[in-house]
């Protein structure tokens, strides 16, 4: 490996290790009036077609694909709420139902939500502006009476034409009163990034914040695979994960790729007693794959725990083009054995599907990337940490081979077992900051393991030589035990 590269390598390392966190929140300003933003119209249609329910309810008030991602395409989207019970005030098409308003409530709007965030009251005169304390935040934009009432473009205020960082302190609290933020006033971001983009969609609005609370560490067993679920092992075949073992080589990508096993993570026989809660996907050609809930698999744009994975979402198949998921279900087995083999790339192959070896490190709504506060996501992947934070082991079994493990009554290998204990017991404590410095103190290690990790296994002569001596340690260790 070039120095170049080498150089480049670390500096993009040393970079994620810099930049502990990002905030989210606290940057934020939201709107006086506490009119809390309906999230589930700034989603996009693929997503609204998940929920049937809501897509039923969208098209009776004439909603479809272009209108529903483009706002004020659809006509009821410029009156003011009340007008909407009026289904005459509609211009050009009109929708199948005799009562909008009442769609709309249904679907969650209150007056209040519909005509500060989806109207932003423009279904409005000025003297109902006047009357209802609205006119100052369109008089902080420059607008007047004579500007607001006019349909020449060159009467409106030259804020009209500024983009959200352009626009100054005064303007830009009239903007946020009436609902907008950077991502609705600029019109530059498609519905579907707004999750992964805008800071309000994914902030909390400080009058919906409750006690501050950091997601759980998943139960430790969600690290698996039932029994019966199969892996594609080196001139084998298939072959369940319940007859693996260790330094067994099973295909671990879409490129034919082979890795030996060197750990697992649990490993739990059949239990007739024991009935365990699983993720049940099927995606588009029958596919199925049952793993735990908080266990992560690969998307085709990130890794994410099977609980996130939603119809329509399309996986990366080891066989064929990326599927589509077809159904998402939670299963309960019985006598079904629990399994978690680990591969040195933290990848391997079940049930066709390319999959992480490793759980999300929080439960419930936890996601992609680290939670340090509800409110503050880190740039630190759960993959990440969790692939970095194994690498001593990795290395070891690199160094040493590893034929042989134990495990505690839970079925967990020992060489995780006591750190995710004490991982749990400090996540189910009741102290944020507490909390918090964990996971900062979880990220450090995580970026000192993997800069070892990379310097180790980049350098045969480092190689060599932390072999030579882990071996000469070892034999002295049992000579002064015995």
């Amino acid at each position: 490996m070039s120095s170049i590269m080498l150089s480049s390598s670390l500096l993009t390392l040393l970079s994620m290790t810099t930049t502990v966190f990002v905030v989210a929140q606290d940057d934020l300003e939201y709107n006086k009036w506490e009119y809390s933003m309906p999230r589930f119209r700034y989603q996009s249609w693929d997503d609204v077609k998940d929920n049937d329910t809501l897509e039923d309810q969208a098209e009776k008030v004439g909603y479809d694909r272009n209108s529903w991602n483009t706002f004020f395409e659809n006509p009821i989207e410029v009156l003011a709420f009340e007008d909407l019970q009026d289904r005459s005030l509609i211009e050009g098409s009109k929708p199948s139902a005799s009562n909008p308003k009442r769609v709309l409530e249904n679907m969650g709007y209150s007056e209040e939500t519909w005509d500060c965030w989806i109207n932003h009251f423009e279904g409005y005169d000025w003297f109902e502006m006047e009357e209802f304390d609205i006119v100052e935040q369109y008089e902080a934009l420059g607008w007047d009476e004579r500007a607001w009432n006019s349909i020449n473009e060159k009467d409106w205020p030259s804020s009209d034409e500024k983009g959200w960082d352009d626009l100054d302190s005064d303007e830009r609290e009239g903007a946020i009163n009436l609902c907008y933020f950077r991502e609705t006033w600029d019109d530059e971001v498609e519905l579907s990034e707004y999750e992964a983009q805008s800071d309000y969609f994914n902030s909390v609005e400080p009058w919906n914040e409750e006690e501050e609370e950091l997601p759980s560490l998943p139960p430790l067993m969600s690290l698996c695979f039932p029994g019966d679920a199969t892996v594609i092992v080196e001139n084998v075949g298939v072959t369940p994960v319940s007859q693996l073992q260790l330094g067994d080589s099973v295909l671990v990508d879409t490129e034919g790729n082979y890795e030996s096993i060197y750990t697992f993570g649990h490993y739990e026989e059949p239990s007739a007693s024991k009935i365990t809660e699983f993720t049940k996907i099927i995606t588009r050609g029958s596919k199925e794959l049952i793993l735990s809930p908080s266990h992560m698999v690969q998307t085709s744009s990130k890794t994410i725990p099977a609980m996130q994975i939603k119809k329509g979402d399309s996986l990366v198949s080891a066989t064929s083009k990326d599927v589509t998921v077809r159904s998402v279900e939670t299963i309960r087995l019985k006598n079904s054995g629990m399994y978690a083999p680990f591969t040195p790339s933290g990848y391997l192959v079940v049930n066709d599907m390319v999959v992480s070896n490793y759980v999300s490190l929080q439960a419930g709504e936890a996601k992609e990337y680290l939670a340090i506060t509800k409110n503050v996501i880190t740039p630190f992947t759960h993959q990440w940490i969790a692939h970095s934070m194994n690498a001593p082991h990795r290395m070891y079994c690199r160094l040493l081979a590893c034929t042989k493990e134990t495990y505690d009554d839970r079925g967990i290998s020992k060489s995780i077992s006591l750190p995710f204990t004490i991982s749990e017991y400090i996540m189910a404590s009741n102290t944020t900051f507490v909390q918090a410095l964990f996971l900062l103190l979880v990220i450090v290690l995580s970026s000192i393991f993997s800069i070892a990790e990379y310097f180790l296994l980049s350098n045969p002569t480092m190689t060599t030589l932390v072999t030579a001596t882990t071996i000469v340690f070892l034999r002295r260790n049992k000579k002064n035990v015995q």
